[in-house]
């Protein structure tokens, strides 16, 4: 549980600025179950965010709601202790946007953090900014660099430099988070974990989710299963 407080808390860190807008019947719902989870009571949030998904999901015209409200919803569930909500909320999420795990996550659940990471690294090469703007640096600096992964955070760790409508960040923080786990930096790694979950494109608008966002969110799903209780945040 300890651990899913600190994804609560960075969510509700991040979420506010657009969380404060009343008169709106949809955005005052919003404000009023993100307060009941940013404010520990994670029951209340749950039953206030299941009101509220639904409309969302007919009217996803302004996708910061809707990513903001998915969630919220998902880590109300979590924090209550509704798995099996969460997981069939969660496959809900991957079966929308045609998720299909790669082959990093597929490490990442086999406990191979160091492969995980250099199979997102094979993806990296792939995904370095748009076309028409500044490239990132980051990527390919730590893709060279993931033989010392003491450097290879040094890398991650610094802005991207891509611009436009990119998934850049969320890769990086993904990879960012492997290569704290393949040091077992459990609080290092969950905290960047959800920082690849609240991330994604540059352009609000886009409601959906970007595949890395869905990755993280799995891995913060299982890692309250899989690492021991002595080493969560």
């Amino acid at each position: 549980m300890i651990a899913i407080v600190a994804a609560v808390s960075i969510w509700c860190s991040q979420q506010y600025g657009q969380a404060d807008v009343a008169g709106v019947p949809l955005e005052l719902a919003y404000k009023n179950a993100a307060d009941e989870l940013c404010g520990g009571k994670y029951a209340q949030a749950r039953a206030a965010f299941a009101v509220i998904v639904p409309q969302w999901i007919k009217q996803q015209s302004d996708g910061r709601w809707w990513l903001d409200t998915a969630r919220g919803y998902f880590y109300s569930l979590i924090a209550s202790g509704d798995d099996a909500k969460a997981r069939n909320f969660l496959t809900s999420l991957e079966v929308a946007s045609n998720w299909r795990a790669s082959q990093g996550d597929r490490y990442f659940w086999d406990a191979s953090p160091r492969a995980a990471f250099n199979a997102y690294v094979g993806e990296a090469d792939s995904l370095e900014g748009t076309p028409d703007g500044p490239r990132s640096q980051v990527l390919p600096a730590a893709a060279q660099a993931s033989g010392d992964m003491n450097a290879a955070i040094t890398i991650l760790k610094q802005p991207s430099g891509a611009t436009g409508s990119s998934s850049v960040p969320s890769l990086q923080l993904l990879m960012l988070g492997e290569a704290y786990e393949t040091q077992g930096r459990w609080s290092d790694a969950f905290a960047t974990w959800v920082r690849a979950a609240n991330s994604g494109h540059a352009v609000p608008e886009w409601d959906f989710f970007d595949n890395w966002n869905l990755s993280a969110m799995e891995m913060i799903y299982y890692y309250r299963a899989h690492v021991p209780p002595d080493q969560h945040v």
